[in-house]
Order: structure tokens, then sequence, then C-alpha cells
């Protein structure tokens, strides 16, 4: 690599750091020109090229870095961040990989592995993967937090609260830290902790809508419906589509004889789209309402789906309607 394009590779480095996207690219182009085997500005154009929606270019940009060096473990690693936001994670993992037997010490790329075992729900294989992080740098706070995370997956409590808990010391104000804390005392069945961590995000951000939600189940799960509804209302007021907030509160409604409004907050639940619990409860109301053909018609697509918590409950209610 010249000195050239060496320095013109470190300056469109810092001007794409800056947010100058145009130059950065003009200068990365003029590092290659000056020396067309300079991987880390082939590379450094082909991650400029991913983080601008541009992913074709970026791909030939790394295949071309590979061809002049096999052995890269970064750009392996960036071709495998790309492959998997391209909906492609298997030849992703193939790309990290590598990687790895190029570099076993990349701690960023055992970073990305995690993260896709994770998506895949290979939670066993995050974990190990999780754990390869921290022992090349044991104080990453998201290795840690995110180990947690999986922890709780897999309802392995103790080791996710330890983790948890180890971050919180370093900052008490942590609102991802503190929400995580709140839901697993929640799962825990331990409700007093659980509200007492979501009341404390909420006092910080009134508007978190994952520790509103969450605790409007600690009241519900706690035997006070009432409150349980109350927190739901002031969820819907920030985020009036919020799908379970609008889905559990009708069936509340529902549960106290009042199927107009319930019918109404489902609508709002169906139309934001992607669950088949509300499509379900506007069947079992149409029915009540008499409205058959309506409600066989609703029932039929979600027995359809491939929910197996409604499907089959949706199958059974057209059998006992005929």
């Amino acid at each position: 690599m010249t000195t050239i394009s060496q320095t013109l590779n470190n300056t469109a480095t810092q001007l794409l750091l800056a947010g100058d996207v145009k130059q950065a690219e003009k200068k990365y182009r003029e590092a290659i020109t000056n020396d067309e085997e300079n991987v880390p500005a082939i590379n450094n154009l082909g991650f400029l090229y991913a983080s601008t929606g541009r992913p074709e270019k970026a791909m030939n940009c790394y295949r071309q870095a590979l061809a002049i060096r096999q052995d890269d473990d970064t750009v392996l690693h960036n071709m495998g961040n790309l492959y998997v936001s391209s909906g492609e994670p298997d030849k992703g993992m193939d790309a990290f990989q590598k990687a790895i037997e190029i570099n076993p010490q990349n701690a960023n790329v055992w970073d990305s592995i995690a993260k896709l075992y994770e998506l895949t729900a290979n939670y066993e294989l995050a974990v190990a993967a999780w754990q390869e992080v921290l022992k090349l740098d044991a104080g990453r706070r998201e290795a840690r937090y995110q180990l947690a995370l999986v922890y709780s997956m897999q309802k392995k409590y103790q080791p996710a609260l330890a983790l948890l808990h180890g971050l919180l010391q370093e900052d008490d104000n942590d609102i991802p830290v503190l929400t995580q804390l709140g839901i697993i005392h929640l799962m825990k069945e331990d409700y007093g902790s659980a509200a007492e961590y979501l009341k404390a995000v909420l006092g910080m951000e009134p508007e978190n809508e994952n520790a509103r939600y969450h605790l409007a189940l600690t009241k519900l799960l706690a035997g006070r419906k009432e409150e349980a509804m109350l927190e739901l209302k002031r969820l819907l007021i920030f985020n009036p589509q919020h799908i379970k907030a609008n889905t559990d509160l009708a069936v509340l409604l529902l549960s106290d004889g009042n199927p107009k409004e319930a019918l109404s907050l489902l609508e709002n639940a169906i139309a934001a789209g992607g669950e088949m619990k509300p499509l379900y409860y506007k069947g079992l109301i149409l029915q009540m309402q008499q409205k058959t053909k309506q409600a066989v018609t609703i029932m039929k697509q979600v027995a359809a789906c491939d929910d197996l918590n409604y499907n089959s409950k949706a199958a059974k209610h057209l059998e006992e309607w005929g």
C-alpha cells in the first residue's frame, strides 16, 4: 500500500465518521485508483455502500478485496453482515466461520455470530458465542446484556440476574437493564420487584412502551385488573396502534361485558397487522352478536394460520358452530 493511498483512505474514513458520505466515497475511490490493491480502502468503500443502501456495490467491493487477500477476517466479517442484512443468514454464517478460522481472537466476529444464533433461536450456541466475546473483551457491556437476554429466553434467571445486576452497579439509570430486570421478576412471579423496576423506568421515561406494557401485565397477574386496564389505556395514549395493548384491553373489556368497545380496540389491533389474537377475538364477538357468517369467515382465516396458540382454538369453534 502506497503512503498516498493510505493517507487518502484515512482521510475518507474521517469524512465518513463526520457524516460526509459523498466526499468519503470520492476519497476512497482516489485511494483505490492510487493503489488497486489497497484492501482496507476497498473494504471501507464496501462498508460505505452497505451502510447507505447499496448492497450490490458493497458485495462487489468485498469480493474484490478477497480476490486480493483471501485471509482477511475483517472483509469476511463485513461480507457476512451484508449477507445477514440481505436475508441470507446461512451465507452470513459461512463468512463468519471463515473469519473465525483465520482469526479466532476477533471479538467482533464472535459478536455477529452470537447475534445470528439469537436471530435463529439457537440459544445454546448463542450463549457459547457470547461467552467467547467476553473471554476476549470482558468489559464489553452489550455482550453482557445480550447474554443476559439469552439466559432469560432459556429461563435461566439466576445467571441473567447476576449479569444485569453487575451492569446496574456500573450505571443505575440504564433503562434497558432496569426493564429486563422487571421482565425477569415478572416471569419469576415476583410481582412486587417487577413493578419496582418497571416503575423506575417509567419515572425516567413515561412513554416507554415496553415498560408500560409489562407493568400492565404485572398488575394483571397480581390480581389488580383495574390498575392493569389503566396502564394499558395510558400506553394507548402514547401509541394508539399498539397491537398488544389494544388486544389485551379488548379482552379485559370483553370479560367485563363490554363487547362494543372491545371490538373497536380489536379493529385497531387488526389494522396494525401481524397477529392472530385480535382476529380470533373479533370472531368470537361477531358470533356473540349472532353474525355467524362473518364470524366463520374470520375463524377460517385464523384456523389456517401458523399460530399454534389460536389455530386449533379457531378450528374447534368452527366445529361447534357447524
